[in-house]
């Protein structure tokens, strides 16, 4: 037998948030508070929009062509019920894991999608575990939509990407990094800033963290810097498929919508 293992590279990425006095003598509160409250949404949008390059990269890889299930038209015409997202297709999309596909528990999909199998009846709400909200579910799985999700014209035909996931296909973590600054206030994770003469402070957040697809080895063959950018995620060149097809954890099903 033989061994392989799945690698992932370290990411980094900083933002940083300003203000000026003046904007908050018009305003009439502090804007820095505003930012605050806002900063962990900024953070989820950019984390989830770093997924979608992530498994963009990841499926131009050659090798997983077979985790792939296209039916869209290619070409001009009117899609076909064979083109479009239905419970049939979407069962021949599974397929792709043979009888593994038993461990695939999620589904994300555009909310055009969404809003197209819902006229189908084929979207249940279910209560949550608390019993204060409504859970989506297709097909026993849970539908998370993003308009994130990939999608283009072809031909005045809408074509749409939904990708289905089994439990821990995407690896994530993040290093709690809080040494001081030399000569500065705060620490690395969360540093602030004053120029006292302009007016002005600023707050700099810095996030070290893996996110990655398993089953995937990191090369970096083509990564410029010490860490990548969402342009190098997206770049076949950078990735190597490690797994097996029934060790693999996620489904790229490519289709029209009615």
């Amino acid at each position: 037998i033989t061994t392989a293992q799945d690698i992932c590279v370290k990411i980094l990425r900083q933002k940083a948030f300003g203000t000026r006095d003046i904007a908050g003598l018009l305003a009439g509160s502090d804007p820095m508070n505003a930012i605050a409250n806002l900063v962990a949404a900024y953070w989820n949008r950019m984390d989830q929009a770093r997924l979608l390059h992530l498994l963009k990269g990841v499926f131009s890889i050659a090798s997983m062509a077979d985790l792939i299930h296209d039916i869209a038209l290619a070409g001009a015409g009117t899609p076909a019920l064979t083109n479009l997202f239905t419970g049939k297709t979407f069962i021949d999309a599974k397929q792709k894991l043979g009888d593994a596909k038993e461990k695939l528990g999620a589904i994300a999909i555009h909310s055009a999608v969404e809003a197209w199998l819902s006229k189908q009846d084929l979207i249940d709400e279910i209560p949550d575990s608390l019993g204060t909200g409504r859970v989506k579910t297709f097909q026993g799985m849970r539908v998370i939509v993003d308009d994130g999700m990939p999608h283009e014209t072809v031909s005045g035909n809408e074509k749409y990407t939904s990708y289905v996931f089994a439990q821990g296909a995407v690896a994530f973590g993040e290093a709690t990094v809080d040494q001081a600054i030399v000569g500065g206030i705060g620490s690395w994770r969360l540093e602030y800033d004053r120029q006292a003469l302009a007016g002005e402070s600023a707050m700099i957040m810095r996030r070290r963290m893996i996110h990655h697809i398993r089953g995937i080895k990191w090369l970096g063959g083509s990564m410029a810097a010490d860490t990548p950018t969402n342009a190098e995620l997206e770049s076949a060149s950078n990735w190597l498929r490690v797994y097996d097809v029934k060790q693999m954890r996620v489904i790229k099903f490519v289709h029209n919508i009615g």
